[in-house]
């Protein structure tokens, strides 16, 4: 993502630790990976129900860590995974795509320059930034949709999200809002544009590797775990419409 060297691009942050989740079991699947079979059951006639997309490279880099654990996710019928541009004049487009097959639960996954995996609450229709996409754009201060509201909430509850990945060892934190950057940008045009019915949720990952960054396996489990959360709120949630924007 775009927000790789701005480290507020993650908004900020709460720590979540093993001991504040002791109470915290995260559910296991038939499959061992963390995602229980009900992604499985989700898929009708072959239907990809569940989309989770990473981030190209961008800044000159060769990688991105999101896209890296996003293609490292088991195969599933009931799962498709695509990456997406690091260029805001494409993403309007690339996210509307992503609801063709109307999915269930829709997985975005970025990187930032956080310690821990950053589970996104609010997304701001909003795109300010210093440093040019892929497309050699940069827009400052600009909306990304006039008649939209200020933030959208995303759909479900990020800090229960942090607490079963805490209590599965992974370092998680919910974060307050996703920046103001290409992260920021596809999370609000999903919860817009396909929030009615489609429940969606967003990641940010450490960029660097490990030993300083996180093992791209615990990254995989990471997202298994949300996949899980995004999923069940598919089933007990309200649409993104029928709940109350952030004003």
């Amino acid at each position: 993502m775009s927000i790789l060297l701005l480290p507020a691009s993650c908004g900020t942050t709460t720590e979540i630790t093993n001991t504040d989740s002791q109470h915290i079991v995260p559910q296991q699947s038939e499959h061992g990976s963390g995602a229980p079979a009900v992604i499985d059951t989700l898929c009708c006639n072959g239907s990809p129900r569940v989309v989770v997309t990473g981030f190209e490279p961008f800044g000159g880099r060769r990688l991105n860590r999101s896209w890296e654990a996003v293609r490292r996710l088991p195969p599933s019928p009931g799962r498709e995974t695509r990456q997406l541009p690091v260029a805001y004049g494409r993403l309007s487009d690339e996210v509307a795509g992503l609801g063709s097959q109307q999915p269930h639960a829709l997985l975005l996954v970025g990187e930032c320059p956080a310690r821990s995996v950053a589970v996104e609450q609010v997304a701001l229709n909003v795109v300010d930034t210093n440093r040019a996409d892929n497309s050699q754009q940069k827009p400052a201060r600009e909306t990304l949709l006039p008649e939209a509201p200020l933030a959208l909430r995303a759909s479900w509850d990020a800090r229960a999200v942090a607490l079963r990945m805490a209590a599965a060892g992974i370092p998680a934190s919910p974060s307050f809002h996703a920046g103001t950057y290409a992260c920021n940008a596809a999370l609000f045009l999903a919860l817009a544009t396909l929030g009615a019915q489609t429940r969606v949720g967003f990641l940010h990952v450490p960029y660097q590797r490990w030993p300083r960054g996180i093992r791209l396996s615990v990254l995989v489990k990471a997202i298994e775990i949300a996949l899980d959360s995004l999923v069940a709120a598919s089933i007990s949630m309200p649409p993104a419409r029928e709940r109350t924007t952030c004003s």
